[in-house]
């Protein structure tokens, strides 16, 4: 029994209800639809208790009450998911048949995939996105070339929109430039997350980087490409979803900017940043050798990093890199290491210094100033520290040791020959001795140079 009491009226009405819809059914009734749209009741009035029917108690328990109430909702969950499929179905078949092949372990499965991307991948699979435009307060899409009242589907969203074509198109001419053939209005490869196939580009580059190892190591890397490449095509399409997503709610935003040549420039930076992700994720995961240097080969091809090339450094303001080889067994053959570069720094007056090392002990060490505690190691500190002050060193720099492969394969040289030997680069003719580590210079000074970039 519930007392309904109205402004304005001098008597109550009593209402009898048995459930909250018929109550909000008679309170709409007694005043008006368009005024009183839902409630919200309070917990200790929105709860199961038990009375007296009668000379007798309920016949059910109030677990059975509660797992009755549950089902009903998961029955009309069940009903509404079922719409949607179908709703989808008669929307776009393609997107409906890519998107039911996409399970939802495999979307848990995304490496690089953040909270954002794997919500808007759940709401997109479940067709449960707004297609509202807030600007015109009608179902609609709010960009400028979509003057037609009858886009206000996901699919015409996430792929008929003009806007949406121009990001996918930058997207696609990213891996067509790999020589990856793949048709833009094949929407099965894009919304299944799936790569059919290497590009020839990336396989070119796998036999120039890898040229030097053994057909064993070839082979695994070889066979590693694949998942990485893919790992990277399924990121990259997520960003370009979340992309497209986030230039429709710009429109609503009270300052925005909803210019094309904005989103096309922040579509490639994040493209960038997300293989640069799958990279630091590869290494978080401490996979193998194999997968390592597969994804990157991806990434450096992906990323556009610049080929490996001798060169000179002949500018006088120009600052030095020193790469110094931490693979060693001990932390002394560390510090010897660090010890010559910094010497020959010193001798041929190069400054300022950048430290880049794959050491974190070493780089710790030094750049906190904290002396180790061992005696055979503290006179090494000393003299790498009065040398790296002579030097004017201006970072000290933890490099993983993929991205260290110079200093690598010097230590495996010296490792093969047994003796000291030396190369003095005059011209751009090297014996072919010296091709593993020079192989690498370019690739690994890039990959510090983009990040200090990034970082400055």
């Amino acid at each position: 029994l519930a007392t309904l009491d109205i402004v304005g009226h001098s008597t109550g009405r009593q209402l009898v209800v048995h459930s909250k819809s018929r109550l909000l059914e008679e309170v709409q009734h007694s005043i008006r639809v368009d005024i009183i749209l839902d409630f919200h009741l309070h917990p200790h009035l929105d709860r199961i208790a038990c009375f007296w029917a009668g000379k007798r108690r309920w016949s059910i328990t109030r677990q059975q009450a509660r797992r009755a109430a549950v089902a009903a909702r998961r029955m009309r969950g069940e009903q509404r998911v079922r719409q949607r499929d179908l709703d989808w179905q008669a929307e776009n078949t393609a997107i409906h048949d890519a998107l039911t092949a996409v399970s939802w372990s495999c979307i848990r499965s995304l490496v690089g995939l953040n909270p954002w991307g794997e919500r808007l991948l759940y709401r997109l699979k479940t067709r449960s996105l707004s297609c509202y435009d807030f600007t015109k307060n009608a179902m609609g899409c709010p960009h400028a070339k979509c003057v037609d009242g009858m886009n206000n589907s996901l699919s015409h969203i996430f792929w008929d929109c003009p806007s949406a074509q121009q990001l996918w198109q930058i997207f696609m001419e990213g891996w067509k430039q790999l020589g990856l053939l793949v048709d833009l209005q094949d929407i099965s490869t894009l919304f299944t997350f799936k790569l059919r196939s290497v590009p020839p580009a990336i396989l070119d580059r796998h036999d120039a980087e890898h040229y030097w190892r053994s057909v064993g190591e070839r082979l695994d890397i070889a066979a590693s490409l694949h998942k990485a490449a893919t790992e990277c095509w399924q990121l990259g399409i997520i960003t370009v979803l979340q992309l497209i997503w986030k230039w429709r709610t710009e429109h609503f935003a009270l300052n925005r900017v909803v210019s094309a040549e904005k989103f096309q420039a922040l579509l490639r930076l994040r493209l960038r940043t997300a293989y640069h992700t799958m990279q630091i994720a590869v290494h978080e995961e401490e996979r193998n050798g194999s997968a390592i240097a597969a994804m990157h080969t991806i990434v450096g091809t992906l990323n556009r990093r610049w080929t490996p090339t001798l060169c000179t450094l002949t500018l006088p303001e120009g600052q030095y890199v020193l790469f110094f080889d931490g693979g060693t067994t001990n932390n002394q053959d560390e510090y010897r290491g660090l010890l010559h570069g910094l010497l020959t720094a010193d001798r041929k007056r190069m400054k300022p210094l950048h430290i880049v090392g794959d050491s974190k002990l070493i780089i710790d060490q030094q750049q906190r100033r904290r002396p180790p505690r061992a005696d055979h190691l503290s006179h090494l500190y000393k003299r790498c520290r009065v040398l790296a002050d002579r030097c004017n060193v201006q970072s000290w720099t933890h490099h993983l040791r993929s991205f260290n492969k110079t200093a690598d394969a010097l230590a495996n040289l010296a490792m093969d020959v047994q003796r000291s030997r030396q190369l003095h680069v005059v011209s751009h003719t090297v014996d072919d001795f010296w091709q593993p580590a020079i192989h690498w210079v370019a690739n690994d000074i890039s990959h510090w140079i983009e990040n200090r970039l990034i970082t400055t």
